[in-house]
């Protein structure tokens, strides 16, 4: 089964399209298809508690697992303590792992 790898670099406050972007992760989730979202730079700042119903309500979805990077999260001082429960956090080695990966397909934002 092919897997694709959401990656998502913009905050909801920088870009109206994030909120798309997530959309279209649930979209593909509910086509039968395996999704990851991976969370880098601003974007971590999504993954707080409370920042993006949005986020929560993908995690909530079977079948989409979320990442976090942790040099991004610590960068602007996001502690894992206040971080949604489900995500999890990572580094650029297990996302660049995941995109040279087989059958993977990226989605870079």
């Amino acid at each position: 089964m092919d897997l694709y790898l959401l990656v998502e670099t913009r905050s909801d406050r920088e870009s109206l399209e994030v909120a798309g972007f997530l959309e279209t992760a649930a979209r593909l989730t509910d086509d039968g298809h395996a999704v990851e979202l991976f969370l880098v730079q601003n974007a971590v700042l999504l993954a707080r508690r409370g920042a993006s119903p949005e986020l929560e309500a993908l995690i909530a979805r079977a079948g989409v697992r979320v990442f976090v990077d942790g040099f991004s999260a610590a960068a602007r001082g996001l502690p894992p303590a206040s971080v949604l429960p489900g995500v999890e956090t990572a580094g650029m080695d297990t996302l660049v792992d995941r995109l040279v990966a087989d059958g993977v397909k990226p989605i870079w934002h």
